[in-house]
Order: C-alpha cells, then structure tokens, then sequence
C-alpha cells in the first residue's frame, strides 16, 4: 500500500513536470526517486526517525530567527533555576548547533524496535537524561546555598553558580539508542569523526562514557556530560528490562483500547443504521 502511494506521487510528478524544461524535470524526478527510495526502504524504525530529525530541523530554523530567540531561550532550554519542567522535554528536540545533529544523523544500523517502541524509548530517554542533567545542576545549587555566607567557600560557591547553564538538545536520547545498540549488536562497525578507520560500535560507546566521566571529573563545561551519562544509563537499562516493561505497559493498555475501538464501532453501525432508516 505505501508503495502504490509512492508510485501514484511519481507519476503524477512527472505529469506536472512535463511542461517544465527537460533537464529540470530529469534532475527533479531524480531527486524524488532518491527521497521516496529512502523513505521506503528505510523501514518503520528509520522513517520515525526521519520524522523527529524533521521536528528538530524546524527548531533549530526557529532558533535561527532572532526574533524568536527569547522564545525559544524560555521554552526550548532547561534550566534548574527556572521551576519549568516541561522544557525537560522540549529541549530534547531543540538544537542550537546544526553540526551536532550532522554528527548524530541516522546511520542506517540495524533496528531492534518498531517504530512506536522506538518514539516512546527515545522520548523517556530525553527525559531521563534531562532529569539526570538537572539533578547534577541541583546539586551543586543546593552546594551554593550552603556556602555562600561563608567566606572561606564563597569563592567556590560564585564558581559553582556559573557552572549552572540551561540545557538543550537530542544528546541524552541518542546516547541511549546508541548505547542500546552496542548492547545488541557490539560487533557493528561505525565510522567516527577524526578517525580514518570503523570501529566496534562498543568500543566507541565505552570511549566516548570514558570521556564524558573525565569531563564530569575536570568540570568541562562545553558539553552536557551528565545527561549524556544519563542516556547511556537508560540504554543500559533498557536492554536489561528486554522490553519487558514496553510489552506490560501494552498489556495493561489493551483492555482500555479494545473498549475505545469498540465504542467507534458501535457508533458509527449505529450512525449508519439510522442514515438508512432515513
């Protein structure tokens, strides 16, 4: 059924195209093939995460506006101090560098997940590496509050309120679908930047914890190091649970929405019913 959709744009892309200059129509039916062969081979896994690249592309556009800069700095950061929890969500789509979402681009690895298992992991894997990030920013706030008044650690307290940034973007999330694919397949080779030569998808997993655990340990500031241990934490955990808890989550929803399908049913028989009856 896709497929016969696909088709069908096609061909009535190259109808409409038939009145525009030959090497236009070539170059543009050329680019669709590309487009629509990518969208169909890519399976249910790649295409939802074709669909959330799209959603951060149009945040980060949004951040390259300075009119909505405020905006987007209010609602699409995270910020311990702010008493906001929803943008613990929200900052997980937004991206205020284009090359980390370049670096974090789809790799086309194999997929252990459909699509709504995958949608639902990466979301609560955003938000567990947020919390993380904001719990690790709470704790050096409530350390402020403790020394302040004193003037032997006042240095220190100033210094730890400047280490306290909002945070922003995909990092947590991907950290767990990566890390949860080196789980399931350590073996798969990956290409990194800077390095001429594929590597073990779990060697590169435990390289880059490494360097984020130094981070934490110099108090490096130009990444997010604990939301990104965050997200490997959860992708651990999920491959431990086996999915175990996506299939109870199901089982306590299926009731419910055999229910709801079974009501929509019933109306429209009942809705039709009296349409004949008229």
């Amino acid at each position: 059924m896709l497929e016969q959709r696909w088709q069908q744009r096609a061909d009535d892309l190259h109808e409409q195209l038939k009145s525009w200059p030959g090497v236009v129509a070539f170059h543009t039916n050329r680019v669709f093939v590309i487009l629509a062969n990518s969208w169909l081979w890519a399976g249910e896994g790649g295409r939802m995460a074709y669909g959330i690249t799209a959603i951060n592309t149009g945040v980060f556009l949004a951040w390259c506006i300075p009119r909505f800069r405020p905006f987007m700095s209010r609602n699409f950061t995270h910020n311990v101090l702010s008493g906001k929890t929803y943008t613990m969500l929200t900052s997980v789509f937004s991206w205020w560098i284009f090359q980390d979402m370049q670096n974090h681009a789809p790799s086309g690895l194999q997929e252990a997940t459909p699509k709504w298992h995958f949608l639902a992991f990466y979301i609560a894997a955003g938000l567990f590496s947020s919390y993380v990030s904001h719990v690790a920013q709470a704790s050096r706030l409530r350390f402020v509050f403790r020394n302040i008044a004193k003037p032997e650690r006042a240095a220190a307290a100033l210094k730890a309120v400047s280490a306290i940034k909002p945070s922003l973007g995909a990092s947590g999330a991907i950290y767990a679908t990566v890390a949860l694919t080196a789980f399931y397949y350590p073996n798969t080779a990956v290409n990194i930047m800077f390095i001429p030569i594929a590597v073990p998808i779990a060697g590169a997993v435990s390289g880059m914890v490494a360097l984020d655990m130094l981070g934490i340990i110099r108090g490096w500031q130009m990444f997010d190091h604990w939301a990104h241990l965050g997200g490997a934490a959860f992708g651990a955990l999920a491959y431990w649970d086996g999915g175990r808890t996506w299939d109870w989550l199901k089982q306590m929803n299926k009731g419910k929405v055999e229910q709801r399908v079974k009501a929509v049913v019933e109306e429209m028989e009942h809705e039709r019913s009296k349409s004949q009856d008229a």
